[in-house]
């Protein structure tokens, strides 16, 4: 794993993978999709993400 992120520490084999590992580092990214529970409070960018939360 040759490409590493600058603001943390993972790796990443492909540079793409990496182009779309930074992106979830921006603070104004998009977060469409909310938990249901009140008390949460978190959103996420992927669906995929908020359904593994």
């Amino acid at each position: 794993k040759k490409h590493l992120c600058p603001h943390c520490p993972r790796a990443f084999a492909r540079a793409y993978n990496l182009k779309t590992h930074i992106a979830t580092h921006d603070p104004q990214r998009p977060k469409p999709y909310k938990c249901p529970y009140a008390s949460c409070g978190r959103g996420f960018s992927r669906k995929h993400d908020l359904g593994r939360h």
